[in-house]
């Protein structure tokens, strides 16, 4: 998958066109990993322990 972002900044060169590259890259990180990361504990409330 090509990004555009990295796309426009070898064409450009410009460090903002990087930083849009870098900002987006990060947050398909983040959204990767919360999706892959989510662990198995139970987060409701039906065992409180009683």
């Amino acid at each position: 998958m090509i990004d555009e972002n990295w796309v426009k900044f070898t064409q450009t060169g410009s460090i903002n066109d990087y930083l849009k590259y870098k900002e987006n890259e990060n947050y398909l990180k983040a959204e990767e990993n919360a999706n892959n990361y989510q662990g198995t504990c139970n987060k409701g409330t039906e065992y409180r322990g009683e």
